[in-house]
């Protein structure tokens, strides 16, 4: 059977984390059953939600690197045990096939966790509870010192050292757009059906709760609310409407966008019209007249 090209991980150690993982897994087997999708834990586990369970070792807090390291995919995703996926997560793939690395900007500042003054603040920290990664040469070995740096540290989080090793290496990087993994709960209060829809929600919080010990997938109204659920799935149908049927400005809201905003207009195509004009009274030869190839 040919190895697959593409599969998603998600990294755990302790009965606790486990438990979240299994429960985040059978939200992304919810919308997209056929993927393949792989456990790397310290515990005891038999779950059909799972294609594959391998073993972790369990005496670093931090098992992503080394399942990452040892994911059986070409193009992996990892995703962290509080990660709830809200819809198809295919394109995150081929985003792979032309950068080695991706993963969304954190949307706090970057001296949050840890202050760098060597690096300038636009180049942005990077959440690591999701990330897209090709395996080659260059990615196993900023994986692999990234975890030996988080250990011989005792760094408390994982992101700083990731922004540094990012910053100094070659790597082809790829930043997502926040709804790759939206962290900030309040900012549904303003998004519209302009904006796109969070595709994974990032719950910290869920990592103080006692959400592990239940059965199946987390549910959102519980985590954010029905009033936020809804917002979201009002994205949600918002964003799939426009895929259907894409928008179209109605003429007669373009002619009334005209006229309450003359000034666009006359910005935009009032020189145009004026040279046309000046062309016409002097008798000079259109904007777009063949040119005599004899001519002097």
């Amino acid at each position: 059977m040919a190895k697959p090209r593409d599969g998603f991980i998600f990294a755990a150690t302790g009965e606790k984390y486990t438990g979240l993982a299994r429960r985040a897994a059978q939200n992304l087997r919810q919308v997209m059953p056929q993927a393949q999708i792989d456990l790397f834990t310290d515990q005891p586990v038999e779950d059909p939600t799972f294609n594959r369970i391998h073993p972790v070792t369990p005496v670093f807090f931090r098992p992503k690197m080394e399942a990452i390291l040892n994911s059986r995919f070409e193009r992996t995703v990892y995703l962290d045990s509080d990660c709830i996926v809200l819809s198809d997560l295919s394109e995150l793939f081929a985003v792979l096939d032309r950068f080695d690395i991706a993963a969304a900007q954190m949307q706090y500042p970057n001296t949050t966790l840890a202050l760098d003054p060597t690096l300038p603040d636009s180049f942005p920290q990077l959440n690591a509870g999701v990330i897209a990664i090709r395996r080659n040469s260059a990615t196993q070995a900023l994986v692999e010192t990234w975890g030996r740096t988080v250990r011989e540290t005792g760094a408390s989080y994982d992101q700083p050292s990731f922004r540094r090793l990012l910053w100094d290496s070659d790597l082809r990087l790829a930043v997502l757009p926040m709804e790759y993994n939206f962290k900030c709960m309040t900012f549904l209060e303003v998004l519209d059906s302009r904006h796109r829809a969070p595709r994974i929600m990032h719950f910290s919080e869920l990592n103080a709760t006692d959400k592990w010990r239940e059965a199946g997938p987390l549910l959102l109204d519980e985590l954010i609310g029905v009033r936020r659920a809804d917002q979201v799935r009002r994205l949600q149908n918002a964003a799939r409407l426009a895929e259907e049927e894409p928008v179209q400005v109605p003429p007669l809201y373009r002619l009334a966008y005209a006229m309450t905003n003359p000034q666009h207009y006359l910005r935009r195509y009032g020189q145009g019209m004026l040279r046309r004009l000046a062309r016409r009274l002097t008798g000079g030869p259109p904007k777009h007249a063949a040119r005599d190839p004899e001519a002097k």
